[in-house]
């Protein structure tokens, strides 16, 4: 029997249309101008133009399952909320650089309590915490992370995975948040980590569960990577134009440094201990050396980082060179300096002048022959720094027992400042103040020799130099014997050029018994680290 021609072609035409129409009618109910990836759930989309699109991020999450897709478009960022992704489900936004939630200064940015979820292509910034992970199994991956406190903050979990982002222009890059618990198989991979105030990596994980490589760890203004309790495996990452490229302390485990072959690149490694066949890793000196057994020679990424000081500290008028330092030919980048008053430059390292105080906020933009871009954010405190801060109070007591220290200091413009005083390594911040204003601060001591630190910042951010008292709480007894060692080494003449132990009963050119305000001369004292100025390896 033959079959009718005709209906044949009419099934093929209608299963045709009918494919043709299941395709129209999704782009018909949601703008989809660009490829969007897969997902197993449903798809709820965020912005745009389509119609019952949700106009805010976390009104998507709230109204999806697990399993689901939360696409967001760029056409209505930024997003001025505070997300909190408490479902299994993909966050994905259309393209990293514009597609921008934005916290306001306040709060978490983005805040990740289930387990599972994937979060990816977002600009995340300006809180006091980008990406706050409290779950397991999540991945954060090619996002921009900036302007924030902590731009990535773990909690105590495991298994996440931080992957190919650009973390950078926050105070701390990524920061393990306590020790107790502990964090396992955290895997920090392919990231760029620059230009962080404070520290690139600021790990806490006791149970050295961290697994950092492949990336890339750069012009971070106190460490590149602080390790604290140790543990961890760190290799083929390139440190380099950090202050300090990295510092253990507390050593519980070994952390690994290589993986037997290849560990990684140190700007620094010239003059490093180990050179030129080890690179030892800067710890407490009470501890066990830990070494890369297998630095690199060269960079072992393919990256462009560009180091400028990221806190400029000048009077009104006065003429500042900016300095840059980057690993390719400068002549080959293309340099914009925005200064924050209205004026700009394209040279690499401008002469620059501010006929007004107070803080200015600088952008330097380079551009490499190959199209990759930096960005850094510098800050310029122009005006009259206050004056070296007074300190009294004693300087010979008995461990256990409170006494009181007073701190002022005079600033030339009047302004209000904040006095920060170290007693050791404990800093507290007392403020603000007006000019002069006679500040006390109560202080019980452990037995020892001891160091008090203060220095004045105005509400410019002038820092003023540091002033260094000493105090020696030994007791009574202790302390007289100490006096009578000094007065015997005094009358016999082997004193004098030698350094003194403790403030001599006589006062004359080299000790005091009285308070004094600026460093002593006769005792040799290491200013702490969060006391440097900052400056930049190879540019001092």
């Amino acid at each position: 029997m033959k079959k009718n021609p005709l209906i044949g072609k009419g099934l093929a035409v209608g299963i045709i249309l009918l494919f043709v129409g299941t395709c129209i009618i999704p782009a018909i109910a949601q703008d989809t101008k660009k490829p969007l990836p897969t997902s197993r759930g449903s798809w709820l989309y965020v912005g745009g133009s389509g119609p019952g699109n949700y106009t805010t991020i976390q009104s998507a999450i709230n109204a999806a399952n697990a399993g689901d897709m939360v696409f967001v478009y760029n056409e209505s960022s930024p997003y001025h909320e505070h997300v909190n992704v408490n479902k299994s489900i993909s966050v994905i936004g259309e393209d990293k650089k514009s597609t921008v939630i934005d916290g306001d200064g306040v709060g978490y940015v983005v805040t990740i309590t289930a387990d599972g979820v994937i979060f990816r292509n977002f600009t995340v910034q300006s809180a006091g915490t980008g990406i706050a992970i409290f779950s397991n199994n999540s991945n954060v991956s090619f996002n921009i992370i900036q302007k924030n406190h902590d731009g990535i903050s773990f909690g105590h979990h495991f298994n996440n995975s931080i992957f190919s982002n650009r973390i950078i222009n926050n105070y701390i890059g990524i920061d393990f948040l306590d020790t107790k618990a502990g964090f396992n198989n955290n895997m920090i991979l392919k990231n760029i980590i620059a230009h962080n105030d404070y520290t690139g990596i600021w790990d806490d994980d006791e149970d050295g569960g961290t697994i950092a490589t492949w990336n890339v760890i750069a012009h971070n203004g106190e460490f590149g990577l602080f390790k604290h309790y140790s543990g961890g495996i760190f290799h083929h990452n390139d440190f380099f134009f950090n202050y300090d490229n990295v510092r253990v302390d507390a050593n519980i485990h070994n952390s690994t440094w290589d993986d037997g072959h290849e560990g990684n690149y140190w700007d620094d490694w010239i003059y490093n201990p180990g050179y030129p066949y080890t690179y030892i890793i800067k710890n407490d000196p009470e501890w066990p050396l830990e070494i890369d057994h297998h630095p690199s020679a060269g960079h072992i990424i393919d990256s462009f980082i560009v180091a400028t000081d990221k806190v400029i500290q000048a009077k009104k008028n006065e003429k500042i060179h900016f300095r840059v330092a980057v690993a390719v030919d400068p002549t080959t980048v293309t340099w914009h300096w925005d200064f924050g008053d209205g004026t700009t430059s394209n040279l690499a390292e401008p002469y620059h002048t501010y006929n007004a105080s107070g803080i200015y906020h600088l952008v330097l933009t380079a551009i490499d022959s190959s199209g990759r871009n930096d960005e850094v954010l510098v800050e310029a405190h122009i005006g009259k720094e206050p004056d070296l801060p007074s300190i009294t109070g004693p300087i010979i007591g008995k461990a256990g027992v409170t006494y009181n220290y007073t701190f002022w200091a005079n600033d030339p413009e009047g302004d209000d400042v904040y006095i920060h005083v170290l007693f050791d390594k404990d800093e507290v911040v007392i403020g603000s103040c007006h000019s002069s204003e006679k500040v006390t601060q109560p202080w019980a001591w452990k037995w020892g020799r001891h160091i008090i630190q203060a220095y004045a910042v105005d509400i410019d951010g002038h820092q003023s130099a540091t002033s260094v008292q000493p105090a020696y709480m030994y007791g009574f007894f202790f302390n007289l014997i100490r006096h009578l060692i000094d007065f015997f080494r005094h009358i016999i003449g082997n004193y004098w050029g030698r350094p003194c132990l403790f403030p001599t009963l006589f006062i004359g050119e080299r000790c005091l018994m009285t308070n004094y305000t600026t460093i002593v001369p006769c005792i040799e004292f290491d200013r702490p680290t969060a006391l440097k100025p900052y400056d930049i390896p190879g540019m001092r």
